[in-house]
């Protein structure tokens, strides 16, 4: 309800009166004015005036179904949002949730905060509010070999939201985006499957966003950044999310529904972080000097060992430590 209410008040340059807004939504008087009490305590500056109503004088910086809507033309993706103040892991609830079956495809788990954020090989990732954390549910009926490329179609969809903010952001093979060489954005892609079938996907994304440099861990200030603290805007998250959301879900559909994966080969080429350059390649084989070449149609990385030997590599970390 509250949502509804900051709905109206946005869509007013006035007052709107606490009976305008009872009719409306149907509510009492009293249960108004508790929401307007509630809102104010969220953060939402609002003036009352008598005989007049109510007037949002400024907003938070949060997440709003109502919002996203603005920007949002995906067919799915997004289309069924679960939001909360505080998760754990909006993988974490992903994973609950997708074993669902009532649980809808592209429906997107939304957190202001995580307090247990995860990256790749259970790393830590550091959620605190102003950026987007969240993660969506996938049923794509792709062969599990395939799966690998819903984390590279994320990162293309990064790279196509972040170039409409004339933001120039690299990949870093296969997850991670780098802005000015500091890691800007992290994608964790987990599936539950069969031998020959997936039962969901869950993509988590993590975007910092309108964050401060004292808001990043003393150990990360080296390696990380955000929107924020890179260009000094502050960025409406709610259309960024959208935009991304949109993105994503018209790569996606191209390669579920048409087996076109072109544009996404593209952009992980043009826009690579670590092409020609020399690297550590991390597997569950162990660490090894080599030399990144190329990326092939599929997404897989080809590198040259010290051996000299040529290889592709599907799942693996680069590394330049």
């Amino acid at each position: 309800m509250k949502e509804e209410i900051i709905k109206l008040l946005k869509e007013s340059d006035s007052y709107v009166s606490g009976e305008e807004i009872s009719k409306g939504l149907g509510i009492t008087r009293a249960s108004v004015w508790k929401h307007i009490k509630a809102l104010k305590e969220d953060g939402y500056e609002i003036v009352g005036v008598s005989n007049k109503g109510y007037k949002l004088v400024n907003s938070p910086d949060l997440i709003l179904k109502s919002d996203i809507n603005k920007y949002l033309t995906t067919g799915y993706i997004g289309q069924n949002i679960e939001y909360f103040k505080l998760l754990s892991s909006t993988n974490d609830k992903a994973k609950l949730l997708g074993n669902s079956i009532d649980i809808k495809d592209g429906t997107t788990i939304i957190a202001e905060e995580q307090s247990d954020g995860k990256g790749r090989l259970g790393r830590y990732w550091s959620s605190p509010k102003g950026g987007l954390w969240l993660s969506i549910i996938l049923r794509p009926n792709i062969e599990p070999t395939n799966a690998h490329k819903i984390t590279q179609i994320a990162s293309a969809a990064l790279i196509k939201t972040l170039n409409s903010y004339e933001i120039d952001a690299k990949i870093k093979w296969p997850n991670d985006i780098y802005l000015n060489n500091k890691k800007l954005c992290g994608i964790l892609t987990e599936m539950k499957c069969d031998m020959d079938r997936i039962n969901y996907i869950i993509v988590g994304v993590g975007i910092n966003v309108n964050i401060n440099s004292n808001d990043i861990p003393e150990e990360l200030k080296d390696t990380a950044t955000s929107l924020k603290i890179e260009t000094n805007i502050s960025y409406d998250r709610n259309k960024l999310l959208a935009l991304f959301l949109n993105n994503f879900e018209y790569l996606y559909i191209d390669f579920i529904e048409k087996n076109i994966y072109s544009e996404v080969a593209e952009i992980s080429k043009t826009h690579s972080l670590i092409l020609n350059k020399q690297a550590f390649l991390v597997t569950s084989r162990g660490k090894e000097k080599v030399n990144c070449i190329g990326l092939d149609d599929n997404g897989e990385l080809i590198v040259v060992d010290e051996n000299g030997n040529k290889k592709n590599i599907l799942s693996g970390e680069i590394t330049f430590k």
